[in-house]
């Protein structure tokens, strides 16, 4: 048997909240988990790369952000609309970082568009 002072000394668990990792239990852990997998979903396997991955994580988290500090200020009038704006601003930004195009955004003409684009139509005089 060992004694104290022979006894390996094992290292204390550290105990201390990680602020940089958002709890998946909470509301908002599960809206950034959503928000990750619909961005992650609109780029293929070989696209997702560890700095793309990053990139949706911290607009997924931006936005879920935003999306807090909105409804707070909606409902109970909670926050600083300046906070807000900016936030709001900072999490467009990093989605439009990620170059997310809607396919069908893409394909949508308006009518008039679509209508000038067309050849003209004559009739022949008789």
């Amino acid at each position: 048997m060992l004694s104290q002072s022979q006894a390996v000394a094992r290292p204390k668990r550290d105990r201390r909240v990680c602020l940089t990792k958002v709890d998946k239990r909470t509301a908002f852990g599960r809206r950034v988990m959503e928000l990750r997998s619909v961005f992650a979903e609109t780029f293929s396997q070989a696209e997702l790369s560890p700095l793309r991955l990053l990139k949706i994580r911290e607009a997924a988290e931006l936005k879920a952000i935003a999306e807090k500090a909105r409804g707070d200020f909606m409902r109970d009038g909670v926050g600083n609309l300046d906070d807000i704006v900016r936030i709001e601003r900072k999490a467009d930004l990093a989605v439009r970082a990620l170059h997310i195009v809607d396919a069908g955004a893409a394909k949508a003409t308006s009518p008039l568009a679509a209508h000038f684009a067309s050849p003209p139509v004559r009739e022949a005089c008789g």
